[in-house]
């Protein structure tokens, strides 16, 4: 006996209910790496034990975010309106992997180092990209409106604070192991190193004005819009804040992949929702093989760093930065949502945000 499409509709939650987890899931995304690194920082003993394991087990699903992008790659109908698919979505990510694995394995240091220094910049902006399109979301979801200027100029303004700040926090290993990668960052560190005050001065600007903002508005902002917009505003205070790498640089690395994940994990549940029977299943089938396959990858990465003289650990660990490229590059397109056509597969794609006006008002990219 089967279940009637009235009856299987019945086991899905409301979209009121829809649109409450989602906006939680995207704010405990956003703050609960942080809290978890402020534990971890400052508890001892049994407390400090589960915070380690909690940070390794966040870890181990937001590392590998950027193979779930497979998830929308493998099928045609989520490409829709992304332009030369063929050419921006496996060619041109085909080629800046090549490009990573020839500057990480066998260009000089100083090229490497240039490489990195640029992967850094871009991956800032692509975390910071990604803040608005949540906040945009967050926008939409909870107090049906857009963005307005001021919101987009601090979210922009603390999207440029972490890529000020980004030297600081990387330097001088710029995110690789110095026993492979010895680099001599002298040259450029008196200059780089000093990013870092201009972003802590937008930070002491940001702060009050934002608060001045929120509060002249607090009507249009109800509460889980608020947590998003703030945690999103100041998502890079922590690399102003201490220089413990657990609080400086895990908690938003984390965070970052955490939110990517849980956009995607209810992409996969709405694609499912709009299927019957077996087939409900296969869009969530689809993201966990694309994330077993992402954890797959990093576990096989951190077990041979635990040897420095392997060859393969340095082989992996520049294929991960070599696909950590390509997904940004996709994801530029997979979520630019000025398009039309992707404004309105966005549309279709979270039931949600029906009565939205997704469809036809422009969104910054959740990427």
């Amino acid at each position: 006996m089967t279940a009637s499409p009235a009856s299987s509709a019945s086991l899905w939650p409301s979209l009121q209910a829809l649109r409450l987890c989602f906006l939680i899931a995207l704010a405990l995304a956003t703050v609960g790496p942080l809290a978890v690194a402020l534990v971890h920082v400052h508890s001892a003993g049994f407390v400090h034990q589960c915070a380690v394991r909690a940070l390794r087990l966040l870890n181990i699903l937001a590392a590998p975010h950027v193979v779930t992008t497979l998830y929308l790659m493998l099928d045609r109908r989520q490409l829709e309106g992304v332009p030369n698919p063929a050419i921006t979505v496996y060619l041109v990510p085909a080629c800046l992997v090549l490009l990573a694995l020839a500057m990480l394995l066998l260009a000089p240091l100083w090229a490497a180092a240039a490489f990195m220094l640029a992967f850094i910049f871009y991956t800032m902006w692509h975390f910071g990209r990604q803040n608005v399109g949540i906040t945009a979301l967050a926008a939409r979801v909870a107090a049906m409106r857009p963005l307005d200027r001021f919101e987009r100029w601090t979210l922009n303004a603390g999207m440029a604070a972490g890529i000020l700040g980004a030297y600081r926090a990387f330097a001088p290993s710029l995110m690789l192991p110095p026993d492979r990668w010895p680099f001599d960052m002298a040259r450029v560190d008196p200059l780089l190193s000093q990013l870092w005050l201009v972003g802590a001065a937008l930070y002491i600007v940001l702060i009050p004005a934002v608060a001045v903002h929120v509060i002249r508005r607090r009507r249009s902002f109800p509460f889980w819009l608020l947590a998003n917009y703030l945690a999103c505003v100041f998502f890079f205070l922590p690399i102003y804040l201490s220089t413990d790498p657990i609080f400086l640089v895990t908690s938003w690395t984390v965070a970052h992949g955490i939110q990517y994940l849980a956009i995607l994990a209810f992409h996969a549940g709405e694609a499912g929702r709009l299927q019957r029977g077996a087939r409900a299943l296969g869009p969530l089938l689809a993201f966990g093989v694309s994330l077993a396959i992402g954890v797959g990858l990093w576990l096989a990465a951190d077990r041979e760093a635990q040897d420095p003289s392997s060859t393969l650990a340095k082989l992996l660990l520049a294929t991960t930065i070599a696909l950590t490229l390509a997904h940004y590059w996709i994801d530029q397109f997979l979520w630019r949502l000025r398009s039309p056509t992707r404004r309105a597969w966005l549309a279709r794609s979270f039931s949600f945000l029906s009565g939205h006006n997704m469809a036809t008002r422009a969104s910054p990219s959740p990427s």
